[in-house]
């Protein structure tokens, strides 16, 4: 083989490890490589962001410290993300160049994935602290207004008050049972799981929604194929938060007057349910960060936007993952949306 058929395969076989899905095995894999076919007693590669260092010596040599050492640096924009440390000369080997511009793509992309971590890790925190301290003013809320309706059972018009107060109070909590949940399924996710009727499932969250869509003078529509003895394995409580929250959300964006409609489909092997409404939609380019959480979107008319947190969708997508189905939405610009999930039956 030729000195620039090595080069040519030797830098190949580079780039493919560069792609390897977890940054510390591409890492070391290209240090092995690299020691091995440039004859290099010793390699480290050492990422500044946490002082993590990776090592590889040529097989058959004595690691040893050496008397003189080649520091290269690994600059992202005019910044240190790294550097590499061999024990040879490096200036003369023409692949080096190709192999630092490696390493730095790897190291930057490794400080993104901890920098994500860490945003979602915050997330996290921040959602559970929320949820367990709004749980006793929101308890307090539902009393008084329980209190109250035992008072205003001969004065119609104030009742409809409270019991308006009740029922958006009884969403909050459903909201917050559904986050206390979701965190209990990250460490137990199997231990809920029953034999869920989603035909029957998907009736109840219908009637229920029937207050929410009155309000809004907004029409709720239910096409269900008829198979009352389908099933899924999972969490009834959190399938039913998933419903919910993709008909509160078509119901918040869809203008009075307009319609929302409930699917729910079967084919041999799986359930869809979706949610199809004539609001204001969304554009293309925001459809891949709905499921984000606490992602929200600013109308593109310059109107205030409803009021919540950006934790509906992201809780669908949570739900479903959990229960390895798929998330799907549809829409268009100013003429509506469809939201929706698949999820697999359980074998009869």
């Amino acid at each position: 083989m030729t000195s620039q058929t090595h080069d040519v395969a030797f830098l190949a076989e580079a780039a493919r490890l560069a792609s390897e899905p977890v940054t510390e095995q591409a890492v070391q894999a290209i240090l092995s490589l690299s020691a091995a076919a440039l004859g290099i007693t010793r390699l480290t590669c050492r990422a500044y962001q946490d002082d993590f260092t990776w090592r590889a010596a040529r097989t058959g040599t004595a690691t040893l410290a050496p008397v003189t050492e080649t520091i290269i640096p690994l600059t992202f924009r005019g910044r240190d993300v790294g550097e590499l440390r061999s024990s040879s000369p490096l200036d003369g080997v023409a692949s080096v160049g190709v192999i630092v511009r490696l390493l730095t793509a790897i190291l930057r992309e490794r400080e993104l994935d901890i920098a994500e971590r860490a945003v979602q890790s915050y997330r996290d925190r921040m959602v559970r602290l929320v949820t367990h301290d709004l749980r006793a003013p929101l308890a307090q809320i539902m009393g008084y207004a329980h209190l109250l309706q035992m008072d205003l059972t001969e004065f119609p018009e104030q009742m409809r008050f409270v019991e308006g107060i009740l029922a958006s109070t009884g969403q909050m909590d459903r909201l917050l049972e559904s986050l206390l949940r979701l965190e209990r399924l990250r460490h137990s996710p199997k231990d809920l799981y029953t034999s869920v009727n989603v035909y029957r499932l998907a009736e109840m969250v219908f009637h229920e929604s029937q207050y929410a869509a009155d309000q809004k003078s907004v029409r709720l529509d239910a096409e269900f194929d008829i198979n009352k003895s389908a099933t899924i394995y999972g969490d009834e409580f959190l399938i039913q938060r998933a419903m919910e929250n993709l008909v509160n959300n078509a119901l918040k964006f869809t203008l009075p007057e307009g319609r929302v409609l409930m699917r729910l489909n079967f084919s041999q092997n799986e359930m869809v349910f979706s949610v199809d409404d004539t609001g204001i939609g969304i554009a293309e380019e925001h459809l891949d960060y709905l499921f984000i959480p606490f992602h929200r979107i600013a109308r593109e008319d310059g109107k205030q936007a409803p009021p919540g947190f950006g934790l509906g969708l992201s809780l669908v997508g949570s739900i479903v993952e959990q229960h390895e189905g798929e998330v799907f939405v549809r829409s268009v610009l100013n003429q509506g949306s469809t939201f929706g999930f698949r999820l697999k039956l359980a074998r009869v």
